[in-house]
C-alpha cells in the first residue's frame, strides 16, 4: 500500500496541494555510510543528502527559519522547505557547509553545550555504543509496535537522569561535535544561523520542571556568554509531545522565545502561522519532519502523507 501511495502522489500530482504550506526539515548528522560516527538511527548518507538538497531546490522555496517567522522571504508559488539539524554535528562543518553554500541554502543548527564543552552526548553514546540492540530485542520480546524511531529509544529516555548520565562516556576517538572554532568558522556564514538545544539533551518531561527550564537556561547563557550567539529558538529534544509540557512552553514564553520545534511530521499552513493553531503562550509551536537516510522517494512521501492526516506524536 505504502508503495502504491508513494507512486500516486508523485510531486507533480501533489504540487497544487502543497502550496500555502511550509515544512520544517531535521537532519543530525551527514555522514559516509563507512565513517566512525554515522548510525543508521540518525544519519545521512552523503549520495542522499545531496539528492534531498537538490529535490529541495527544484520543487521547493529553500528559506531560513527566522524568515518563515519574520514573513520576510521572496513569494513564489511554490511550497517552503525549512533545514534544521540537531546536536551540532561536526559533519555540518565538513561534509553540509559545502554544499548548502553551492545550492545558497540556508540552515539553523540546534547546538548542545555539553557536546560542545565535552565532545560527547548520552544519547548519542548510547547509540554509538550499540546499546540499542538490546532495548529493541527487549521490544520485540514485549511484543511492542515500534510506531516512531524514537520509540526505540523509550526505556532509556523515560529513565531517571541518573542512568541517563550513565552513557556519558567521553568518546575520544570519535571527533562527533563540533566545537568552538568550528562554530566561530560557522558563524559566519550568512547561511548558518544556531539555536538553543538545551545544554543536556534530558527528556524535558522526565525531569523536574525547574531541571528542566535549568537546562534550557543553562544553555541559552552558554550560547550567548561563550559562542556569542543570540538566538530565541529551542528544538525541543527528541521532539514529541511525551516530551514536554505546558509549563516549559510558559516558561520560554515568559523569556521571550520566539519559536519551539517539535518532531510531530506535519505541514505547515502558512496563512495560520500567526494564530492559536501554532501558538502557545505567545511561542510558535512547529512541526518538523524527521530525516535519516531516506530516498527522495521516501522524502517525497513524508511529506504528501501530510496532506491527508495531521499526526500527534
Amino acid at each position: 500500500m505504502k508503495e502504491f501511495i508513494k507512486q500516486l502522489l508523485s510531486y507533480k500530482l501533489a504540487a497544487p496541494l502543497l502550496q500555502n504550506k511550509a515544512f520544517i526539515m531535521v537532519y543530525h548528522d551527514v555522514s559516509e555510510t563507512n565513517a566512525p560516527v554515522y548510525n543508521k538511527n540518525y544519519s545521512t548518507s552523503l549520495t542522499n543528502f545531496k539528492a534531498h538538497l537538490l529535490f529541495f531546490k527544484t520543487h521547493f522555496n529553500c528559506i531560513a527559519l527566522d524568515d518563515l517567522l519574520n514573513n520576510t522571504y521572496v513569494k513564489n508559488n511554490k511550497p517552503l522547505i525549512v533545514i534544521t539539524f540537531d546536536d551540532g554535528f561536526k559533519s555540518i562543518k565538513n561534509n553540509v557547509l559545502p554544499l548548502i553554500n553551492e545550492h545558497n541554502i540556508p540552515i539553523t543548527v540546534f547546538l548542545n553545550g555539553k557536546a560542545i564543552e565535552q565532545g560527547n552526548l548520552w544519547v548519542t553514546n548510547f547509540l554509538l555504543n550499540n546499546e540499542m540492540e538490546f532495548y529493541t530485542n527487549l521490544l520485540q520480546l514485549q511484543n511492542a509496535t515500534i510506531k516512531h524511531k524514537n520509540e526505540l529509544l523509550l526505556p532509556l529516555i523515560n529513565a531517571p537522569v541518573q542512568e541517563q548520565l550513565q552513557h556519558e562516556k567521553l568518546n575520544s576517538s570519535k571527533d562527533i561535535y563540533l566545537d568552538t572554532q568550528d562554530i566561530e568558522e560557522l558563524k559566519s556564514n550568512t547561511n548558518i544561523s544556531f539555536g538553543n538545544h538545551t545544554y543536556t539533551h534530558y527528556n524535558l518531561n522526565a525531569v523536574a520542571l525547574n531541571t528542566a527550564i535549568t537546562d534550557i537556561t543553562k544553555n541559552e547563557n552558554y550560547l550567548n556568554d561563550t559562542l556569542k550567539i543570540a538566538s530565541k529558538h529551542l528544538a525541543i529534544p527528541f521532539g514529541k509531545q511525551e516530551h514536554f509540557n505546558n509549563e516549559i512552553i510558559k516558561s520560554l514564553g515568559s523569556n521571550n522565545y520566539t519559536s519551539a520545534l517539535t518532531t510531530n511530521p506535519n505541514a505547515i499552513n502558512i496563512s495560520s502561522l500567526n494564530n492559536n493553531k501554532y501558538k502557545q503562550s505567545g511561542v510558535h509551536i512547529l512541526p518538523r519532519i524527521g530525516l535519516t537516510n531516506e530516498s527522495v522517494n521516501d522524502l517525497l512521501f513524508l511529506i504528501n502523507r501530510t496532506i491527508f492526516k495531521n499526526y500527534t506524536i
